[in-house]
């Protein structure tokens, strides 16, 4: 029997997928296409007091856009928060996720993902953002962990809870299930995983050779752009989301945002040096040479 936590929440104990059935749809994912129209678009607010303001506001941007983008969810929380992500670009191009507020105290990375999507829905002018709308298809997660985002708490640390080889983590956190079979489903191509510890660049810590030598490649010349540090030895830990999504078939890498608390100018200040260094990437992981072996860990099975 094949379960899916998006479809009925996360009240059931976890359950592994087999390697040799594809991943389950997540039934509750919905898409709301835009009305037609153009208008200027509000600006972001300087900080988030609840997760309904984050989701307010996309809405509003939403409406703002016109046919730019599209609203969706893919699953229910613990406590029964709807999780959303916006979409844009080509949907017949390959997919891109980039994910924040994982970690409920990383506020940072929330403002930055808010931030990227502001200048995505309004760089009509800007040649290389069009390329990649035109070239890309975009999804952008805000807030991965509502229930945590709520509470300002890394509830049980979900960053860290996802299954590796060492460690499968069958209590994981509801929004680490629900982030898997999403990114299962939706077979993502590349993964930017946005973060609020330092000013750095985080690679997976276990890559096939190839694949570590791409990736390394792709996150120094992401690093000349943004100013954000990477090294061989700068890896994230076993069991992260880093880790998880390059083992699902996508090229990965953490973003951090120089931590956890820092203020909405220095998130908007930092994002005007990162800016081209996040179109870079999303233009050239897809073509970067990295092929991930998806690792036989994927989601919810019961049975043979």
């Amino acid at each position: 029997m094949l379960l899916s936590a998006s479809a009925i929440g996360c009240a059931l104990p976890f359950l592994y997928f087999s390697k040799n059935q594809s991943p389950p749809q997540p039934t509750s994912q919905t898409l709301t296409s835009v009305l037609e129209g153009e208008a200027k678009l509000s600006e972001p607010p300087t900080t988030y007091e609840s997760y309904s303001e984050v989701a307010l506001q996309l809405k509003t941007w939403a409406r703002e856009a016109g046919n730019k983008c599209e609203i969706g969810t893919y699953g229910r929380t613990a406590k029964g928060t709807t999780v959303s992500y916006m979409r844009l670009g080509n949907r017949d191009k390959p997919k891109i996720l980039i994910q924040a507020g994982l970690c409920g105290s990383e506020e940072s990375a929330v403002l930055a993902s808010m931030s990227l999507l502001h200048r995505l829905l309004t760089c009509s002018s800007d040649p290389e953002c069009s390329w990649v709308l035109n070239n890309r298809n975009v999804y952008v997660i805000p807030v991965a962990s509502p229930d945590s985002f709520l509470a300002r708490q890394q509830a049980n640390d979900p960053v860290r809870s996802f299954p590796s080889i060492k460690n499968l983590n069958p209590d994981m956190p509801c929004c680490t299930r629900l982030l898997m079979d999403f990114a299962n489903s939706q077979k993502f191509t590349a993964c930017l995983s946005f973060h609020g510890e330092g000013d750095t660049l985080t690679l997976p810590s276990s890559m096939h050779e190839k694949d570590a030598l791409a990736t390394m490649a792709l996150a120094r010349k992401v690093s000349n752009l943004t100013g954000l540090l990477v090294s061989e030895r700068k890896t994230a830990p076993e069991s992260s989301d880093v880790d998880w999504l390059y083992s699902s078939g996508a090229v990965s890498i953490g973003m951090n945002w120089g931590g956890r608390e820092v203020s909405y100018q220095n998130v908007q200040s930092r994002m005007d040096r990162a800016y081209d260094g996040l179109l870079a990437f999303m233009r050239e992981a897809p073509d970067a040479g990295v092929s991930p072996i998806p690792l036989p860990m994927p989601l919810f099975y019961q049975g043979d």
